[in-house]
């Protein structure tokens, strides 16, 4: 990376220009702040390997504008030295009088305030104009460059002050030519090229800035072909100026200097853990397995002993492979239900870390919240990582490291906690998928931050399935172009694996993805994974009735129970794709005569708590009772239940294969079934979802019945895929191309908005109800609240030793942090409230923004405020009961016709 020169080499008189002040200390100067920032740059460059990710960024903006080959090296300088400079240059502009002299900026009694100053107390314009000025100052005057390659690297720079342009922005806006621009202060910039010494030449000053648009800009989409690696550079660069710029910053305001970055220490460390991997309970047998030079048979016969040899042989064979391919990026496992896709994945991170000594960092991606958590679980037994090497982030993620009683250390603790997780100070980071996918692509200054800590990681991708293939295009592109040039591994996982690298990224640039199972449909097909369970279609077609429904589960459940049960009781699960018609099937079971010892319901409405309490009775309670599970799609992955016959409204195939995973899991019981039902359309929830499009179009019951059968979901996502390419094939489509052209055009909001997730906006609603601290089944007890929980809830006045928490006292609290927080949101809020924002988290379900459910909530039961529905109502009697309750969630019977999800 480019040298940078210290401040006072440029700026006479450094000493009397100030950064930033705070009453209880000597204020930060100018030169001490842009001396840290750029230590912090530095830091952040070599701590992620960074240099080899801008250079081959820079080189393929290089070879896409056609450089001669003889000047490649000396533009790659320029290049390279812009990209620093722009760190450097950021606050340059600090020097403003006004900026100096305003009493709510630095106060400082040096400088008098100008009344009537174009600028104002702005310092980014004025920063971005003379680090344009400086740079092409230095293009010009290099004999060396010829004229176009000049008005490249002039280019290239005047892009680049984008991220000094917008680095107090919470965004990068678009159209990025329309925020690169001086206005009409011109003039008064002017006047500031006499205080620096940087060489400018006067003529320049005049020229540049009355003709930034007419020579630069409006050119630059002809200067600079640039596509991904351009638009990636400057998310980089903007990623990198800010978490310097706000590191050094904490590191004054709050006396907190960073330290730990949050990468893997050494390579003895990393050796350590994966010693511990190898050595973790059946995997010492699957390495020894590894060495055999022979494959030894799978057996075929279903027992729970042969199902644990498969899992070996699986294991094994993914070491053999990944050991012939460990200079690759793109992995598959794809693994049946059952087969241990974490542990596969834990053996292919270790083995990626022992190969490649550059990587430093591991990502796990998922779209539920209970995997986070049972994978963090699993993650630190495996590889015995310490409290702080691994951290969950998602919304529901309490503060773990705060553990003094003082208000003093409370908060020294907590500032470090809340640095370590705004910028994911972990060697290994569990977290949502749309939390990462977001750094990928985001617009936003918070989530960018994390970008550049991407670079040298491995990234497991877990239930890719999940994702709609609306965007499966854009998933590849993001991961192939990632891959490529921050040295990114990812290993994309699933039961139901979407063969994603098969879509035409439309660029000569071809990945390879490599199947760490390439004989996944071996295992897949195997009778101790494929006749775990058997599919039965007797309800396939034919609308069936929520009573006559009721009547089957109960015959069926009650057969099984007698003939087929070892124990003498049977664990039924049925699952709806609808709130509401999960809420009415449980009246309808509960009107008759039953079996069963346990009927519990659980949908998306129910909260965490009474989540916890469901799962861990499945888990840990007498086998003998005879259990009920009414659900909707919350319980399909991620859920370590094992129950013995399942029932599920048809909706995706891939869907109604997650919910038999849940089924005879182990493969040690006979019998068991699951039955598709007809009774929701589910078009209302997968109407977009090429795969519920394809399936009612293309495969009729027949193929329906053998893809289930013979695991054979290939068959389904060719025919997706096949449409995908030709969608992205055709002109004038909102389709890939036509998202590759805004990524060129550096329209950031576009390339935000375009790709996401999850296609709809949620709301979450609070509901002010007792929650207990921890939970116990069967001798096993779970906190609900972490003793930091309760100490912040303690300082708020909202909790007073009791073995509940009440939901209106954390409410109050919740407002009085609002209410009392100091000007300018100080760490101390910014800690108390992200800590309390987890806290609530665990009294809220979330709901679709526009649904009629949520005005009937807003109307007659609740009201929006500080960001949630309040459900102020919920405990009211009604003719229809409770319109909410912790067992069972919303019931929407008591106010409204309507469903929930």
């Amino acid at each position: 990376m480019a040298a940078i020169p210290d401040l006072s080499e440029w700026l006479p008189d450094v000493s009397k220009y100030l950064a930033h002040t705070k009453s209880s200390k000597l204020s930060e100067t100018l030169n001490e702040h842009i001396s840290l920032v750029n230590s912090y740059f530095t830091i952040l460059v070599e701590e992620h390997f960074l240099d080899n990710s801008i250079d081959a960024l820079i080189h393929e903006v290089i070879k896409l504008n056609k450089i001669p080959q003889i000047s490649i090296e000396i533009v790659g300088n320029y290049l390279k030295e812009a990209f620093a400079y722009t760190i450097c240059f950021h606050d340059f502009g600090k020097v403003n009088i006004n900026f100096q002299a305003d009493p709510l900026k630095m106060n400082n009694p040096l400088f008098k305030l100008i009344r009537g100053n174009p600028l104002g107390s702005n310092h980014s314009t004025l920063g971005a104009y003379l680090f344009i000025l400086k740079q092409i100052q230095k293009h010009q005057s290099d004999n060396s460059l010829l004229p176009i390659e000049k008005r490249f690297v002039d280019a290239f720079s005047i892009v680049l002050s984008y991220s000094i342009f917008k680095h107090h922005s919470p965004t990068l806006s678009e159209p990025l030519k329309q925020e690169i621009n001086f206005g009409n202060n011109e003039s008064e910039l002017k006047k500031y090229l006499s205080i620096y010494q940087l060489g400018i030449d006067p003529r320049l000053a005049e020229v540049v800035p009355l003709n930034l648009e007419r020579n630069y800009l409006a050119q630059i989409d002809n200067i600079l072909k640039s596509g991904f690696p351009l638009f990636t550079l400057l998310k980089l660069n903007f990623s990198l100026l800010t978490a310097s710029d706000y590191l050094a910053t904490h590191e004054y305001v709050n006396d907190c200097p960073t330290y730990d970055f949050g990468v893997f220490k050494s390579r003895e460390r990393v050796e350590k853990l994966i010693d511990h991997l190898q050595n973790y309970q059946h995997n010492k047998a699957i390495y020894k397995d590894a060495e055999q030079a022979d494959h030894f048979a799978i057996p075929m016969e279903k027992s729970s002993s042969n199902l644990n040899l498969i899992r070996r042989k699986m294991a094994a064979e993914l070491i053999q492979t990944l050991r012939q391919n460990l200079k690759e990026r793109l992995f598959y496992i794809e693994a049946p239900t059952g087969g241990g896709k974490t542990n596969l994945s834990m053996i292919a991170v270790s083995e990626l870390l022992r190969a490649n000594p550059e990587i430093n960092k591991v990502y796990y991606v998922f779209p539920f919240t209970s995997l986070i958590t049972q994978t963090c679980q699993a993650l630190k037994a495996s590889f015995g990582f310490e409290e702080n090497e691994l951290a969950e982030l998602h919304s529901k993620a309490g503060f773990s490291n705060i553990g003094e009683a003082d208000a003093d250390g409370y908060f020294g603790d907590a500032k470090k906690d809340f640095i370590s997780r705004l910028f994911a100070f972990y060697p290994v980071t569990v977290l949502s998928h749309i939390r990462f996918f977001d750094i990928l692509k985001t617009n936003q200054k918070e989530s960018n931050y994390l970008l550049h800590r991407l670079a040298n990681s491995v990234v497991v991708v877990d239930e890719l399935q999940s994702y709609n293939p609306e965007i499966w295009d854009k998933l590849m592109y993001f991961i192939s172009e990632y891959s490529r040039f921050f040295n990114i591994r990812f290993i994309l996982m699933s039961a139901t694996l979407p063969k994603i690298g098969d879509i035409d990224l439309l660029s000569d640039y071809k990945n390879t993805y490599i199947s760490l199972l390439p004989n996944a449909s071996r295992y897949l097909r195997n009778p101790n994974f494929s006749e775990r369970v058997n599919f039965r279609f007797d309800y396939f077609e034919a609308e069936i009735s929520l009573d006559e429904l009721a009547e089957v589960v109960i015959r069926k459940s009650e057969e099984y129970r007698i003939e087929k049960s070892e124990t003498g009781s049977v664990r039924t699960i049925i699952e709806f794709i609808f709130k509401k018609s999960a809420s009415e099937f449980y009246e309808a079971v509960m009107n008759l005569s039953h079996p069963f010892d346990q009927v519990l319901l659980l949908s998306g409405t129910v909260l965490e708590a009474r989540r916890k309490e469901i799962i861990n009775t499945l888990k840990l309670s007498d086998k003998t009772l005879n259990i009920l599970l009414i659900t909707t799609q919350v319980v399909e992955a991620g859920v370590d239940i094992d129950m013995d016959l399942g029932f599920k409204n048809r909706s995706l195939i891939d869907s109604d294969e997650q919910l038999a995973g849940r089924v005879n899991r182990n493969a040690n019981k006979a019998g068991c079934e699951v039955y598709l039902f007809n009774y929701n359309d589910a078009k209302a929830l997968h109407h977009k979802d090429l795969r519920f499009k394809i399936t009612r179009e293309n495969i009729g019951r027949s193929d329906y019945e053998r893809i289930l059968k013979e695991k054979d979901f290939g068959y389904l996502y060719n025919q997706v895929i096949s449409k995908i390419i030709r969608s992205n094939n055709r002109n004038y489509a909102d389709n890939l191309s036509s998202y590759q052209s805004s990524i060129a055009k550096l329209n950031y909001k576009d390339v935000d908005k375009k790709f996401r997730i999850i296609d709809q906006d949620n709301v979450s609603v609070f509901v002010p109800l007792t929650l207990p601290v921890k939970i116990t089944v069967k001798e096993t007890t779970e906190a609900i609240f972490s003793k930091c929980d309760l100490d912040l809830l303690s300082r708020l006045n909202a909790y007073f030793g009791e073995a509940e928490v009440n939901g209106k006292l954390v409410w109050e609290a919740y407002k009085e942090v609002i209410h009392n927080r100091t000007q300018g949101f100080s760490i101390e809020d910014k800690t108390r409230f992200k800590h309390l924002q987890s806290i609530l988290s665990k009294f809220c379900f979330s709901l679709i923004s526009y649904s009629s459910d949520v005005k009937k909530i807003q109307e007659g039961f609740g009201r929006e405020e500080y960001g949630y529905v309040y459900f102020s109502h919920w405990d009211e009697e009604r003719s229809d009961g409770r319109p909410y309750s912790l067992e069972a969630g919303l019931n929407t019977k008591a106010f409204s016709d309507s469903f929930f999800i």
